[in-house]
């Protein structure tokens, strides 16, 4: 059994900053990345430790620090995408074929397909997303992956037959997300040009995609 968290950092909007990641984290055993949580939260202070999730946004560097360097001793397998905003600015004043919703959407197939890709001979593969859609688009995202999964069989660029479980879940009931949104934030940074968090984990990232107009 393997178990796939991915969650995201920043927006696809034009609101923030230039860019946008998601990372995935793959592991056969999830407990040492929920002890990398549990063991960062008994060390903060009282003020803290009642929080329901950590997210690396609100953190310090001494937390981002503690959680990255934790998740990079554990044989766990990093893959990450990297979006800059610029890709969707280039005709902005037009209608886009494709909401940012339904763009959002896209990019996480995108990284689900190269997670499984990569671990597709492993029995099973458990793939925890970070909820952001409710129940009917949630039935709707998981039934167009299965779609984008049988093309890719049929088309033959699929050379084995993955079995897979999508879950769309709440970050604060799944610490392994709370990983993977450490990581996204790493990552968002490092296009950025802040590689210190990044730096930690390089060891643990299998692959790694940016997407921008040079």
């Amino acid at each position: 059994m393997m178990y796939v968290y991915l969650d995201e950092s920043g927006e696809l909007s034009f609101k923030a900053n230039d860019y946008f990641s998601i990372a995935a984290i793959c592991t056969k055993n999830p407990k040492p990345l929920n002890n990398c949580i549990i063991r960062t939260k008994k060390s903060l202070s009282k003020k803290y430790k009642k929080t329901n999730e950590l997210k690396f946004s609100e953190s310090s560097n001494k937390v981002r620090y503690k959680v990255l360097k934790c998740v990079s001793k554990n044989d766990v397998h990093i893959s990450t995408l990297v979006v800059h905003k610029s890709i969707l600015d280039f005709n902005y004043s037009k209608p886009k074929p494709v909401g940012l919703g339904m763009l959002k959407d896209i990019l996480f197939y995108h990284v689900i397909n190269q997670v499984l890709r990569d671990i597709c001979k492993e029995e099973y593969a458990t793939v925890s997303v970070d909820k952001y859609l409710n129940k009917s688009r949630s039935d709707s995202f998981n039934l167009d992956f299965d779609n984008i999964i049988k093309y890719a069989q049929e088309s033959e660029d699929f050379d084995c037959s993955p079995k897979y479980d999508i879950k769309h879940k709440k970050s604060y009931d799944e610490k392994g997300l709370q990983i993977a949104d450490f990581l996204a934030g790493s990552m968002r940074q490092y296009a950025e040009g802040n590689s210190e968090y990044y730096d930690i984990i390089e060891n643990r990232v299998f692959h790694q995609g940016i997407i921008k107009l040079e």
